[in-house]
């Protein structure tokens, strides 16, 4: 995120503190009390998009950024718009975010499949009971558990469906029969080694790049399910990730 702020915009700080910067607060209508402010202004000093504070955690500043990019008639590069999309960053995402647990013949194929899928936030290849498994954090606003498990499915990845509460379960045995297990809500299998994490990526020349976690999620995927995965990853990298690529 730091490289579009220094990249898309130009940034500007103002101190709330400093005698020098006290006119600057007053043009715009700024008390020194304020909260951390970030505000999105045109060649001629107005307002982009409506000023807010309380701006205090990554995605909803790259929400933020997009929004105004959006508003102004730019692009919105993709890798910027993953950060923004990342619900696991935001401090409250336990509440608003689920789990989901699978059995699958290898997790390495689970992973690359179940990070295709739009609103899958997170994956980790784990272990229960001997069983290969993938942990996935997702956003149920965009992905139900329902529609879940229908994909896992048909990637045949649901030799077990672990579910966490009783509507889950219900769901589960539905869809496929015994092979649901219930867990408690509180289940956490144990992770599979650092080296069998996103297994694709890390067999990559992008294994060494500083990526978001939506990013390496959905890299992972493209590079295990496209033969040619090379310009499909790149529209996901900022710009000097592919230089750093390149350079190496």
């Amino acid at each position: 995120m730091v490289e579009a702020i220094e990249d898309l915009f130009v940034p500007v700080l103002i101190y709330n503190n400093k005698p020098e910067d006290e006119s600057i607060l007053k043009s715009f209508e700024e008390p020194a009390w304020n909260n951390p402010v970030v505000r999105f202004l045109n060649c001629d000093g107005q307002d982009v998009i409506e000023r807010h504070d309380g701006i205090w955690v990554t995605p909803a500043l790259a929400q933020r950024l997009v929004v105004s990019l959006e508003s102004s008639n730019r692009d919105v590069p993709a890798f910027l718009q993953l950060v923004s999309d990342d619900g696991n960053l935001a401090p409250d995402a336990a509440s608003k975010l689920a789990k989901a647990t699978f059995a699958m013949h290898c997790y390495w194929e689970g992973e690359a499949k179940f990070g295709s899928l739009s609103g899958v936030l997170s994956t980790r290849a784990a272990w229960d009971d001997g069983k290969e498994v993938v942990d996935i954090t997702y956003d149920p606003q965009r992905l139900d558990f329902r529609c879940l498990v229908e994909q896992a499915k048909l990637m045949e990845c649901a030799s077990t469906v672990y579910a966490r509460d009783a509507e889950q379960m219900s769901i589960a045995k539905e869809l496929v029969g015994a092979q649901a297990k219930f867990v408690s809500a509180e289940f956490n299998p144990r992770s599979a080694a650092n080296t069998e994490q996103k297994y694709y990526l890390r067999n990559s020349p992008y294994a060494k790049l500083d990526l978001s976690g939506l990013q390496a999620v959905k890299i992972n995927s493209l590079l295990a399910n496209s033969k040619d995965a090379a310009p499909e990853v790149d529209a996901l990298l900022s710009p000097r990730q592919k230089a750093k690529v390149q350079h190496e």
